[in-house]
């Protein structure tokens, strides 16, 4: 069926169009099949290979909730990076850059006897470990738990500094300080005053140098004005770049509904007469 063909024809600035917003619900939709979208597979070629017409595209949309047929399938990987190309100016820049922490469970496959649990300290530690339960109910190990916890940072740092260049730091760029090892993205800055945040290691009084900038500045001072997740957590998170963020949604996408062929029929007749009311 083409889809086009069945929307209701409008006025729009004075000329005959087919309104294109029009939306409708279908009740009951009949049986569908999870399937998962091969690499750079069009979403187009799915609905040719299985209802033998890639008019019928329409169908895997509208069970699918999809509203943007090119950003809301999984991307092609040349695709993908075109995109991040052009959100995040590159490729390199989106890896490097911090998105937030996410408890990082899914590669850690530790385990803690009731004794080491029992130990831990402080006991604020406990909540990030589940206990695996014997026949009678009693824990004899705790592994751990499978909660995702998301940060938008693990530290903020304010630092009052003297630029000994006439370059400033830009706002998003990463900062190192080779004395101490430790690492930081610009929050906010000045020419005297310099907010920071996802910090690793230690940003103390020393230079510290703009990776794309290439500011150097000298820290008079550090102030610790918030700490998200304490020094003791900091083990249980571990941060998430904008590019392997993107690449999660974008893996996701890849995981469609398909409409059971037997029911295509139905599904075209019931759209025609609810569209056409």
């Amino acid at each position: 069926m083409k889809y086009f063909s069945n929307l209701p024809i409008i006025s729009y600035a004075n000329n005959l169009a087919r309104n294109i917003f029009s939306r409708v619900k279908i009740s009951n939709t009949p049986q569908y099949y999870p399937y998962t979208m091969n690499e750079g597979q069009k979403i187009e070629h799915i609905a040719y290979d299985y209802y033998q017409d890639s008019d019928d595209v329409w169908i895997l949309h509208h069970i699918n909730n999809v509203i943007d047929p090119y950003f809301d399938y999984s991307l092609s990987q040349i695709d993908f990076d075109r995109y991040i190309e052009k959100k995040y100016g590159s490729v390199y820049k989106a890896q490097r850059d911090i998105a937030f922490y996410h408890t990082n469970y899914y590669n850690d496959d530790s385990t803690l006897d009731v004794s080491e649990y029992d130990s831990l300290t402080p006991s604020s530690r406990k909540k990030y470990w589940a206990p695996v339960l014997d026949l009678y109910g009693n824990p004899y190990e705790y592994v751990r738990s499978k909660e995702d916890i998301v940060i938008a940072t693990n530290k903020i740092i304010s630092a009052n500094i003297t630029l000994t260049t006439n370059t400033s730091f830009i706002v998003g760029e990463k900062i190192t300080q080779s004395t101490s090892g430790g690492t930081a993205f610009v929050a906010f800055s000045n020419s005297s005053m310099l907010t920071i945040q996802h910090i690793t290691g230690t940003i103390n009084a020393n230079n510290i140098t703009g990776n794309d900038s290439g500011a150097v500045a000298t820290v008079q001072d550090v102030t610790t004005i918030s700490t998200p997740i304490s020094e003791d957590e900091f083990v249980y998170f571990t941060p998430i770049s904008y590019y392997d963020y993107e690449l999660d949604l974008n893996t996701k996408k890849k995981n469609i509904n398909v409409l059971d062929k037997a029911y295509t029929d139905i599904v075209s007749s019931q759209f025609r007469q609810l569209i056409n009311g």
